[in-house]
């Protein structure tokens, strides 16, 4: 029986044709018993195509799973068979490196002799002896390099293991330096700080300086336009004195002019206090005209 889409196919139509010959016989044949009986037999019929078609589509959906499974073994063997014919490419090439050595190996065999010690008997110039004493002094070279090459594994170890002990303390030096270095630069910047506050101090002292030297100069030069006013001739030169004699001049003349200033101010007040008294000894009349001619005098002027 075929499974495929093709026998499915088929078995569709034979339904479809059992069914129209079932409705068509129907219509003939009117009987109730009949057409029950028939209509029994055609269900059983269509029930067991369904049954015949759900066989037939699950033995093909296995057949599918089972080709493609086949199908992707295929696969993988052709690609196993292409690795192992690039593994007998190689093979084959390697044979062909190695042939030349099997053949004087070959040559070899064929030269030695066919008992134990038959070598014995060729003398020290022979082929055999020759070959003999280059494989002893290959292998005893052979067994120098070997016992060489272990020494030079051992030091290269310790030198690995020294390398090692150098690394960690070259590691932990740098780091060592690189906070070092961390430390110094903050102290670095805390010291710039500080230098930059104190060239702020120094510029602000030499600008006080620079004006406490400029007030310190034109006092000086008010002293001295002072000591010219207040010249003295008992002090000497002028361009002679010292700073402390001109103040001490200015000082000699103010007290000198303010002495004369109380001495001028109690003359006039007693001038004053006379003239009182003689306007109260006069005469209205007379008083009244003199009055007027000293109103118009200054009080040093009555005094004299």
């Amino acid at each position: 029986m075929a499974c495929g889409p093709s026998g499915i196919r088929k078995m569709d139509a034979k339904c479809k044709v059992v069914n129209k010959f079932l409705q068509t016989e129907k219509q003939v044949n009117r009987g109730p018993e009949q057409s029950w009986t028939q209509g029994f037999a055609c269900d059983l019929y269509l029930k067991e195509c369904e049954q015949k078609k759900h066989r037939a589509l699950e033995k093909y959906r296995r057949e599918q799973k089972n080709n493609a499974a086949k199908r992707q073994e295929i696969v993988q063997l052709k690609k196993k068979i292409q690795k192992l014919k690039f593994r007998q490419e190689e093979l084959q090439k390697k044979i062909g490196k190695y042939k030349r050595f099997e053949e004087f190996l070959q040559k070899i065999f064929d030269a030695l002799p066919s008992t134990e010690y038959g070598y014995l008997a060729y003398g020290e110039d022979s082929l055999i002896k020759t070959l003999i004493k280059r494989h002893r002094t290959l292998v005893t070279e052979k067994e120098r390099l070997l016992r060489k090459l272990s020494v030079q594994q051992y030091s290269l170890q310790e030198t690995l293991h020294e390398f090692r002990v150098l690394q960690e303390e070259y590691n932990t030096a740098q780091y060592m330096v690189m906070a070092k270095v961390s430390e110094l630069q903050s102290k670095y910047n805390e010291l710039q700080t500080k230098n930059t506050d104190l060239m702020q101090f120094i510029n602000t002292k030499e600008d006080l300086l620079t004006k406490r030297c400029q007030e310190l100069s034109r006092m000086l030069l008010a002293v001295s336009g002072l000591a010219e006013q207040c010249y003295m001739r008992h002090y000497g030169a002028l361009q002679e004195m010292t700073l402390w004699s001109k103040l001490s001049m200015i000082q000699e003349f103010i007290l000198e002019k303010m002495q004369i200033k109380e001495e001028t101010m109690s003359l006039i007040k007693a001038g004053k206090s006379s003239i009182t008294l003689l306007k109260e000894q006069l005469p209205k009349q007379k008083y009244s005209g003199r009055v007027l001619l000293h109103a118009d005098r200054s009080p040093e002027e009555e005094m004299v």
